[in-house]
């Protein structure tokens, strides 16, 4: 069974997982490959290395995409009904994690 009803969903789904991809590849080593002394540099040779890395990461983006997925389809697939409560305390904890994650990560900049 096709789990895309139309080919226009089909494109839209390569489309966001090609973005994803040139987005984690430059998250992984775009700063490294055009970001040197604070200055923008886009020669041949950087963008490149862009692209072979990339095409060498893809395998590892596509297995971390498909990883996300299968979790998301368990996740939708379990039939428990939440209280209202357990909700907000779920989204207080998530805040509460990523601010104090980012808390961590800022003090590296602190002067």
């Amino acid at each position: 069974m096709n789990k895309y009803k139309s080919e226009t969903e089909l494109k839209k789904s390569i489309g966001i997982r090609i973005g994803l991809h040139i987005y984690f590849v430059f998250a992984l080593i775009g700063n490294r490959l055009f970001m040197t002394q604070h200055l923008m540099n886009f020669g041949l040779l950087e963008t490149v290395s862009f692209i072979i890395i990339a095409i060498a990461l893809w395998p590892f983006g596509t297995l971390v995409i498909l990883i996300f997925n299968q979790f998301t389809i368990h996740i939708s697939n379990t039939k428990k009904e939440y209280k209202i409560s357990q909700i907000k305390k779920l989204k207080i904890t998530s805040f509460l994690i990523t601010l104090s994650i980012l808390i961590i990560m800022s003090l590296a900049f602190f002067p």
